[in-house]
């Protein structure tokens, strides 16, 4: 079988703790046919000497130095400049498993797949793994399947799953075919105008998808980093949800994706529930005052979701977490979240 060249996108910024970890896992990929497309979104560390230094080493990794418009327009400079069959994204402070791309690739190839969605494990500030399984009713995917059934499956997961997600929203775990990018020109949105750039390009994918195959096994490393975007509080941010959500309802093809049916509906709303809940936990880590947490708990939008949901059939903790936001119990959301960083901090 003749070898097609398959890309790797890294959107870079700030990233040089990270970096010799991540670009390690990449050259030493076991599919040697690879393009590596560093994008250095205007950093300010030495990242940029870093993508220049690899590039001398290594003649498959192709550096683009830009100025700093976030995550969302370094990914779509790497898509535009990629030129390989297949595609897929690295963040600059994960790493993935040596045989990632040859697995993945194969599977694709013979199933004639147009997306392979794999797990990962999460890795925690000290090293710690922890595998992250898909949870799906099926391996392979075609055709009416994608939208009934895979598409469900990764907007959200249903009430008494332990887990937010059941697929995975993160454009990180996924083997793309190219052309499906390309022929339906797909791109991240501005994440600085909607948050959740991961969610709103799943949206614009999945009704392309023809072929899709679930590899349950954890192939990415995913490093819960402190000082990512991801752990950060803007006091912006929950407006970008509120807007984010409001958007979807009231806009098609959207509306009609995630509204017009009842399970996705409720998937959905689960997953911006969690949304809802890891702001709040970020708020309170941050020590943000208890009146802005209020104001959260007491959005229109909180209000409504805690108002919607079946709240008693999640799972014990979360259960009782969302009841404190419904109720607006700051004092004890407080309690709650303090007394679980503590007794982490202690394993």
């Amino acid at each position: 079988m003749v070898q097609q060249l398959v890309s790797i996108i890294v959107p870079i910024y700030n990233a040089e703790k990270y970096f010799n970890r991540c670009l390690d896992s990449l050259v030493s990929q076991t599919y040697k046919k690879i393009e590596i497309i560093l994008i250095d979104d205007g950093s300010l560390d030495k990242s940029s000497e870093l993508c220049d230094a690899w590039a001398k080493r290594d003649h498959r990794i192709k550096v683009i130095h830009k100025a700093n418009r976030g995550l969302s327009d370094a990914r779509n400079v790497g898509i535009e400049e990629a030129k390989g069959m297949y595609l897929c994204f690295v963040d600059s402070d994960d790493f993935i498993e040596k045989t990632l791309i040859e697995e993945t690739y194969s599977i694709a190839k013979k199933a004639e797949a147009d997306i392979v969605i794999y797990s990962n494990y999460d890795v925690d500030w000290n090293g710690k793994r922890k595998r992250h399984d898909l949870v799906s009713s099926k391996e392979f995917y075609q055709n009416d399947e994608i939208m009934n059934l895979l598409f469900k499956e990764s907007i959200g997961a249903m009430p008494k799953n332990e887990s937010d997600g059941e697929v995975g929203l993160a454009p990180w775990g996924k083997l793309y075919k190219r052309s499906l990018i390309e022929k339906n020109s797909i791109f991240f949105k501005d994440e600085h105008k909607l948050m959740y750039e991961d969610l709103m390009f799943l949206l614009d994918l999945m009704p392309h998808v023809k072929r899709a195959v679930i590899l349950n096994k954890p192939l990415y490393n995913y490093y819960q980093n402190k000082s990512s975007l991801t752990h950060t509080v803007t006091l912006d941010k929950f407006d970008r949800l509120k807007q984010q959500f409001y958007y979807l309802r009231e806009n098609e093809p959207y509306r009609s994706e995630i509204f017009n049916d009842y399970e996705t509906e409720l998937r959905f709303k689960r997953t911006i529930m969690s949304y809802i809940r890891v702001f709040v936990i970020q708020c309170i880590l941050n020590n943000v005052s208890y009146k802005n947490i209020k104001k959260i708990c007491n959005d229109k939008l909180s209000k409504e979701i805690m108002a919607q949901y079946p709240i008693e059939k999640l799972p014990y903790s979360k259960a009782v977490f969302a009841y404190c936001i419904k109720y607006k119990l700051v004092f004890l959301l407080v309690f709650v979240v303090n007394l679980k960083e503590k007794l982490k901090s202690r394993k």
